[in-house]
């Protein structure tokens, strides 16, 4: 067969595949800019139930769900945000709050909440009065991951509207969804209709279902990260702190008038960030030490350093994707008094599409927070043994090349850190 007539018959079956499937050229654009290689199914769910039917309207609760393996939401926390399809309005919300009430100058008596027609949704901080709360909410807009903590990946909120329908039939689904995760933002599919959600009672004995249930997927685009400063930086060092390859000048912004030089962070110091050649709010430290056993693997001492005056990083992710890392990987406390092993492992391997990958994040109550520069906590670390899979031909891989035992790409809470090009090779050579 001619090589032109198979060129050109793939292309007609490409135009026929996409007219049949009904997919706008435009649409799948969004689908690959989205696409996570360390998580690919990663999204953030908001679904939407219709619990009752009042004179105008109807009570309806909302909950959002942090799917996603390593990317947390950290403060300022999540907005949430839609169009209506016609001229509804909040008339009252428990576990969120609109951020602006609009113009209500039209209604006299009883007040909404919200009249926007684009209205933005924020969480309500600890310590809300309990008769304003609901269940998995009130906790400043912050998600850890699923594999951290089920409850803390969740948030919801009771929303009463008005100037809606009133049933099945005529009641219609907000359009046009936003979702902004600290300073990340995502990319909302539109709304579906999927089966209602069932809900049973706290004594386990009876279950409810709500009268309609819309979904709504948000995904993270990593596209959208081009134009975003970097938020950390990894450093490198050897066998002895004296020999370091130190985060590369200006990795996340150069100084400036708003960073702080002094050693401790007063509360009146207007400064967000403490001044360092890098400027990145987070720095990685990897140093090398001695391997435990010969010709078994070796221990790194990994360390993680806030620069923030004003930010603790609570439920923190650290993702690395390391040549050497395998399931045999494990993680050990630096300060032996510790009860319980401090960090807790994710193995992506070999069900990832990408191998040598590993998540690492704190214990509660013991690591999970980091907290601002100058206090206690403020750097958190851990020794994490690499051993050579037996069930594997690590040749390659343990060999004495230069680049081995430095990671390969580094996030921490989902942002991609800056990786030093530099090694400290003086101090780390393999005897």
């Amino acid at each position: 067969m001619d090589t032109s007539f198979r060129v050109s018959s793939s292309i007609i079956y490409f135009f026929l595949f996409l007219s049949l499937s009904n997919t706008a050229v435009f649409s799948t654009s969004v689908v690959v800019e989205a696409y996570d290689p360390y998580d690919p199914t990663s999204n953030i769910t908001v679904k939407w139930d219709v619990l009752s039917w009042t004179s105008d309207g109807y009570v309806g609760v909302v909950t959002i769900t942090n799917n996603q393996i390593y990317r947390t939401v950290q403060k300022p926390g999540w907005k949430l945000g839609w169009t209506w399809a016609g001229r509804e309005v909040v008339w009252s919300m428990v576990g969120a709050q609109a951020i602006d009430q609009g113009n209500c100058s039209r209604f006299k008596g009883n007040i909404p909440h919200s009249c926007l027609k684009t209205p933005t949704m924020v969480d309500l901080m600890p310590g809300t009065p309990f008769n304003q709360q609901v269940k998995d909410c009130c906790k400043g807009g912050t998600l850890s991951t699923r594999y951290q903590d089920v409850h803390n990946s969740m948030a919801s909120f009771q929303i009463s509207v008005g100037n809606a329908g009133t049933s099945n039939t005529t009641v219609r689904m907000p359009k046009k969804f936003t979702f902004v995760a600290g300073h990340d933002k995502y990319t909302c599919r539109p709304a579906k209709t999927v089966p209602s959600t069932r809900f049973i009672t706290s004594d386990g004995r009876r279950m409810t279902r709500a009268f309609m249930t819309w979904k709504v997927v948000c995904t993270h685009s990593r596209a959208k990260e081009a134009n975003k400063h970097p938020a950390c930086c990894v450093s490198f060092s050897g066998f002895g702190q004296h020999k370091k390859a130190n985060c590369p000048t200006c990795a996340c912004g150069c100084r400036n008038k708003t960073c702080n030089s002094s050693r401790r962070g007063l509360s009146f110091v207007p400064s967000k960030i403490k001044c360092t050649d890098h400027m990145c709010p987070v720095n990685i430290n990897w140093q090398m030490m001695k391997p435990k056993e010969k010709g078994v693997g070796w221990a790194v001492n990994v360390s993680i350093t806030n620069f923030n005056y004003r930010m603790n990083y609570s439920d923190w992710t650290l993702l690395v994707n390391h040549p050497s890392i395998n399931k045999l990987t494990e993680t050990l406390p630096k300060c032996p008094t510790y009860q319980a092993r401090p960090f807790k492992l994710l193995n992506l391997a070999p069900a990832s599409t990408v191998e040598m990958v590993e998540i690492i994040w704190g214990a509660k109550n013991k690591t999970d927070v980091i907290t601002a520069t100058g206090r206690k906590g403020s750097t958190v670390s851990w020794i994490m043994h690499l051993y050579k899979n037996k069930y594997k031909n690590d040749t390659a891989t343990l060999s004495c090349e230069k680049d081995w035992r430095t990671p390969r790409e580094v996030f921490f809470n989902g942002d991609r850190c800056v990786v030093s090009s530099l090694l400290p090779l003086a101090s780390a050579r393999i005897h």
